[in-house]
């Protein structure tokens, strides 16, 4: 049977620090710096991957590398063009772009480490991860228009106009890419936005809650309230963000991780599992 370990990035955000198969990930960081005043990012360059995938071939058949939407970097990319450095060794190694960031990647790597725990072959793997994609949504909350800007998700006039009004914009990921939902004129309308969010899905499996480093414990009391009555069967959790993800959308971001339930995906229910052992 193959051994089989997983790359992703350090912008992945895990529901447990201890889920099944966390010793096969392996997380290659965007690093940060400061810069006027404000962090800055490193990412991970092509030598960074080939230095990791020849250290990962002493240990591993084939990995699975697991990254962040190239949205916001094209790091599945850089870690495919690193791949012609390790074909000396034996090492196969397959790339997935996730489409996703923070909880929504972390869930997805979750998902393969519990694959690759269990004997799944690399195949068998990167198909379940391409199935889950479509299971997995997220909704962002960005105050820090300039961020949007960076994106090409704003531009600069609507940015400047934006922060007059004091607009709170919320965009969804969808195929990997922030797209804009709708503008909320004060935060006290934002508990009821993310309500009307999650109030779309039939039958989520784990809702997940995230904020940067300043935010207010009402919207957390209020959605958790709202999940435990609409939907009984899924977990609820609450995490800080990734000190990557806030450097890339700002302190005050606020999002919200959904994944629905998908009754032939057995892999998750043994993640579960080991959660919950």
């Amino acid at each position: 049977m193959a051994e089989i370990g997983i790359v992703t990035d350090n912008t992945a955000q895990f529901t447990r620090p201890n889920f099944v198969g966390r010793e096969r990930v392996h997380v290659i960081p965007f690093r940060l710096a400061a810069s006027g005043g404000r962090n800055s990012l490193i990412p991970p360059q092509e030598a960074d991957f080939a230095s990791l995938y020849a250290r990962l071939g002493e240990r591993y058949d084939a990995v699975l590398v697991i990254t962040l939407t190239s949205f916001f970097y094209p790091l599945a990319s850089i870690a495919r063009r690193a791949m012609r450095q390790a074909g000396h060794n034996h090492l196969m190694i397959q790339v997935i772009d996730s489409q996703n960031i923070s909880l929504g990647l972390g869930m997805l790597v979750q998902l393969a480490a519990a694959a690759a725990s269990a004997g799944e072959s690399l195949a068998a793997m990167e198909r379940l991860i391409r199935h889950a994609l479509s299971n997995v949504y997220m909704l962002f909350c960005v105050p820090a228009l300039e961020h949007l800007v960076a994106y090409g998700c704003l531009s600069r006039a609507q940015a400047i106009v934006g922060e007059m009004l004091s607009w709170l914009p919320l965009f969804v990921l969808e195929e990997g890419r922030l797209l804009p939902l709708q503008k909320v004129r004060a935060s006290r309308y934002l508990g009821e936005a993310f309500q009307e969010y999650l109030s779309e899905f039939a039958d989520p499996e784990r809702i997940g809650f995230l904020y940067g480093q300043r935010h207010q414990a009402c919207y957390t009391r209020t959605l958790r309230e709202f999940a435990r009555l609409t939907f009984p069967r899924a977990s609820f959790e609450e995490y800080l963000l990734e000190s990557p993800v806030r450097a890339m959308l700002g302190e005050e971001t606020l999002a919200l991780a959904v994944m629905e339930r998908d009754r032939h995906d057995a892999w998750r229910r043994e993640a579960d599992a080991g959660q919950a052992g």
